[in-house]
């Protein structure tokens, strides 16, 4: 289900929709409904930080929205199990590896010593 919210990138006028492709960052925008940044409509064309999935957590049945980074220009996201359930951060990168984390937070801690490594 697309978010209806206008704070997405399905909204951005750097987006070409019909590649899926940020005009700005020269970027493939997966599940553009789902996706934002900080340069988001900006009229100076300035890249402001990184491409943000927005992501929906579940954790002991409580639903909580927010923004996480894409990791390598890989998305991340969030997947709950086939019984439901808590969800957990998922995303493959660039050399086809895949990386789970039981929490956002968990996640975000990976991003940001391998921020400070790269």
């Amino acid at each position: 289900m697309p978010n209806d919210g206008s704070g997405h990138c399905g909204n951005c006028c750097y987006l070409d929709s019909n590649r899926s492709h940020c005009d700005l960052r020269d970027a493939l925008i997966q599940s553009f409904h789902w996706t934002t940044c900080c340069s988001r409509n900006s009229q100076n064309s300035e890249i402001i930080g990184p491409i943000l999935a927005i992501v929906c957590e579940i954790k002991n049945g409580v639903a909580a929205y927010g923004s996480i980074p894409y990791y390598e220009g890989c998305r991340v996201d969030t997947v709950q199990g086939p019984e439901g359930g808590d969800t957990v951060v998922k995303f493959v990168d660039n050399e086809g590896e895949s990386h789970e984390f039981a929490t956002v937070s968990e996640y975000m801690g990976f991003y940001e010593v391998a921020g400070r490594e790269m």
